[in-house]
């Protein structure tokens, strides 16, 4: 456990809807809410970007929509705050805040919306939290580390 008075609790929930292909949600708790990013791939494991019709990208008519929504998630190296090198960064999407109560949430949604399991879950320290930069130390089962996220609205404008 992180054992620093700002450490709060993160989960990740594999969610499953009827017809679709599952996708992950990243969930941060912040200010008596769960901040959320949503990712087609579990946040810990590396994209594949060179596929075609890539499946890790928000989807493409709420970004359209809103382009504020469409984010980068990528691990940094600590004493540098430089990307890692190892691995190409995850596009992910920006979500409403969700409640609480999914931070141990488990099964079924109801309203036809699916299932949610959680894969992952612990605590993370934020060293940066803005409207278009999260900086955050995760200790997880899964996620563990320095990470970034940022608005991908933001990096075409600098």
């Amino acid at each position: 456990m992180i054992a620093d008075q700002q450490a709060k609790r993160f989960v990740v929930q594999e969610h499953r809807r009827p017809g679709e292909s599952p996708h992950y949600d990243l969930m941060f708790e912040r200010e008596g809410t769960l901040a959320t990013w949503s990712f087609r791939l579990p946040p810990w494991e590396a994209p594949d970007i060179g596929r075609p019709g890539d499946p890790f990208a928000p989807r493409a008519r709420s970004v359209q929509k809103r382009p504020e929504r469409s984010w980068r998630f990528e691990p940094v190296v600590p004493a540098t705050g430089a990307s890692t090198q190892d691995r190409p960064a995850h596009a992910c999407e920006r979500l409403a805040g969700h409640r609480m109560r999914y931070l141990e949430f488990e099964g079924d949604i109801g309203g036809g919306r699916g299932t949610v399991h959680i894969v992952d879950a612990g605590q993370y320290v934020p060293a940066t939290w803005s409207t278009d930069e999260v900086v955050v130390t995760f200790q997880g089962r899964r996620l563990s580390g320095l990470f970034r996220l940022t608005c991908a609205k933001t990096q075409s404008t600098t």
